[in-house]
């Protein structure tokens, strides 16, 4: 049996990141507290893509306990879907820009990020990195749901969208696609939802809010669970249980916010740059594949992953803000 010692070093880690300066409201906060602010925006983002890296590593190294987490992929990667389904629906309300350029703004940010990514890659020497299905995925929402708010406005969209997207992920999972490409798909409308009824939200969960707390987190700890024990052919059922996992994962993540607001600089520091640690820990999973011993393996892929993702943050908030500066409108 396989030591949980570096799963346990990275729930110290996590815990390390969240305890400093934590925040609790013992009772429902005033109207004017919103659950994603950007502290636990940041916090969250960092914490998944934390999450996702050391889950690569498992899958890599074979780690039982931090095979585990790359088990549960879908999970943090629907945080990610609904994220941006929110800030999307966020910035379309306050009426900061065009539509349209609301989502040309969200697709260049993206898109710098893995363009950057790709001649790291190469740099490195080992190829093309920077585009992988969530980038070509998070694209093709955004796409659809401007052509479906066109089509059918703002009322209809989240109902609509939510529907199309089943059906593809019903359609790809019958004709064999990847389980993960489509395993947290639905986050993104749960997004656009959570960003278009906030505050209903907030009202909601004061009124009820342990038996919204214990509801999700039982469904989240029954569909995750049974991702373990649905065979591998059953690859629909494996589809709609990870898309209820993630979204039941996001809606409790949700809910815990509502309450708690997670002030680390660090954690807060570390979401700043977490979507170049989405991308860039795959180009250092397999750069440093020469190295055999586990400890040191993780050491070096995390440690530069981290750096090598801050200074390229550097770099591409300045090419976004060179880039946006110069769109129309």
């Amino acid at each position: 049996m396989q030591s949980y010692a570096l799963l346990a070093i990275t729930l110290i880690v996590i815990a390390a990141l969240l305890l400093p300066r934590l925040h609790v409201e013992p009772s429902d906060p005033e109207p004017a507290y919103h659950t994603l602010n950007s502290s636990n925006m940041s916090t969250i983002r960092g914490l998944c893509a934390f999450w996702l890296m050391v889950g690569q590593i498992g899958q890599v190294t074979g780690d039982e306990g931090l095979s585990f987490l790359g088990q549960l992929s879908a999970l943090p990667i629907g945080i990610f879907f609904m994220i941006s389904g929110y800030e999307l629906m966020s910035t379309m309300k306050e009426r900061i820009a065009s539509k349209p350029l609301a989502f040309t703004r969200q697709v260049i940010t993206i898109w710098i990020i893995s363009v950057t990514t790709i001649l790291l890659g190469l740099l490195v020497g080992m190829g093309v990195q920077g585009i992988n299905w969530y980038v070509i995925e998070i694209t093709v929402l955004i796409a659809v749901t401007l052509l479906v708010l066109n089509i059918l406005g703002l009322r209809a969209l989240i109902m609509a969208l939510f529907v199309v997207l089943l059906a593809a992920v019903v359609g790809a999972a019958l004709l064999g696609a990847n389980p993960m490409w489509f395993g947290s798909t639905l986050c993104f409308p749960l997004g656009l939802f959570v960003g278009l009824t906030r505050e209903k939200i907030h009202a909601l969960a004061g009124r009820a809010y342990v038996v919204c707390l214990l509801l999700a987190f039982v469904v989240t700890l029954v569909t995750a669970g049974s991702l373990f024990l649905i065979p591998t052919d059953y690859q629909l059922w494996a589809s709609l249980a990870s898309n209820l996992a993630s979204a039941s994962f996001s809606f409790l993540c949700l809910l815990v916010m509502h309450r708690v607001e997670f002030r680390s600089r660090l954690a807060v520091a570390l979401g700043t740059f977490s979507f170049e640690v989405f991308l860039i820990h795959i180009v250092f999973v397999g750069r440093f594949s020469f190295i055999h011993n586990t400890y040191l393996y993780c050491a070096a892929v995390m440690g530069v992953t981290l750096l090598i993702s801050y200074i390229m943050h550097k770099l591409n908030a300045a090419i976004r803000t060179f880039s946006l500066q110069h769109l129309p409108g």
